[in-house]
């Protein structure tokens, strides 16, 4: 049986995402030489062509920058790095970042640029979903402001990892994401990409869980089960996927951006929201028909049911 907690778990302070959530404003410092090779490194993944067209950046050349984030009494040494595949995360200073604390590299968190969820819509889509009980990374605004350029805002994002699930009161296991190095080396190649199917690679996005020999092996053996579909048909996945379409956030179930946890006591997998794009296509006789794969009519009358009572 799989259920998630309805009231999230605490967890310790001393969790980067923990000490940042209920601010307004952080700084992220960095010193001369560690500035100079962020510009750099900002310019050299974002290419002019690339950012014109919106297309896929050299992520290749993503580098992790010492620096250090402050807010009132707190001065945290992290390291960061610029996020996404795209370049609409790419701006100078202000680009998407991952951050970790220097000192604890599973301590992670996201700051991403607004636009590339959408702006509010990815925290309305958030508050939503959890309140189905969907496993969502929790998100907020906040001001952020490099060196003494001014604040700009930001999406902080919860990092999709152990605490995460830990905070859902849910066993730490594997979490897997389609890999997009096939897609980067397509777009490379200038090869048609319609006509391959690509997504075929998976990755495990939850780093904290593999450091033994026996949590390997399960993340293996996770992988190895990715393509056994009959583990991905139950009634979570069913509610996921349609309350996805009514958000009109396909694009979480799209392309490399579907994530699954794996939950080794039921053997089955459950998706994890990631990127939805809430509301982009404003189409609403478009209900990602082609991109939802649980659609077992024994699920429907649940999810109405369940749909209704939360109305």
């Amino acid at each position: 049986f799989f259920s998630i907690n309805a009231n999230n778990t605490v967890l310790s302070e001393d969790y980067l995402f923990e000490k940042l959530k209920n601010r307004d404003e952080i700084q992220i410092n960095l010193s001369g030489n560690n500035y100079v090779r962020f510009l750099k490194q900002i310019q050299v993944v974002g290419k002019k062509n690339n950012l014109i067209n919106n297309s896929l950046i050299n992520t290749s050349k993503k580098r992790w920058i010492r620096s250090r984030i402050k807010f009132e009494n707190e001065d945290i040494p992290v390291r960061i790095k610029l996020h996404g595949n795209n370049s609409d995360h790419i701006s100078i200073p202000y680009s998407s970042l991952n951050i970790k604390k220097t000192f604890d590299k599973f301590d992670r968190l996201n700051l991403l640029r607004p636009d590339t969820r959408n702006n509010e819509a990815e925290i309305f889509g958030t508050v939503f979903l959890e309140n189905f009980k969907i496993i969502v990374p929790d998100t907020k605004y906040i001001n952020l402001k490099i060196n003494k350029h001014d604040p700009e805002q930001f999406l902080l994002q919860e990092k999709i990892d152990d605490k995460l699930l830990k905070r859902r009161d849910l066993k730490n296991g594997p979490i897997l994401k389609f890999s997009d190095k096939d897609e980067k080396i397509y777009e490379a190649k200038k090869i048609q990409k319609d006509r391959i199917s690509f997504f075929e690679i998976y990755e495990n996005a939850n780093d904290e869980f593999i450091k033994n020999t026996d949590n390997s092996l399960i993340t293996y053996k996770a992988i190895g089960l990715m393509n056994n579909k009959s583990l991905f048909n139950n009634y979570y996945n069913y509610k996921f996927q349609a309350l996805i379409s009514i958000l009109d956030g396909c694009h979480a179930l799209s392309g490399n951006d579907p994530i699954f946890y794996y939950d080794v006591i039921s053997n089955n997998f459950y998706h994890v929201y990631y990127d939805g794009m809430f509301f982009n296509q404003n189409n609403s006789n478009y209900f990602c028909e082609e991109l939802r794969f649980i659609i077992d009519p024994k699920f429907k009358n649940r999810f109405i049911n369940e749909f209704n009572e939360k109305l």
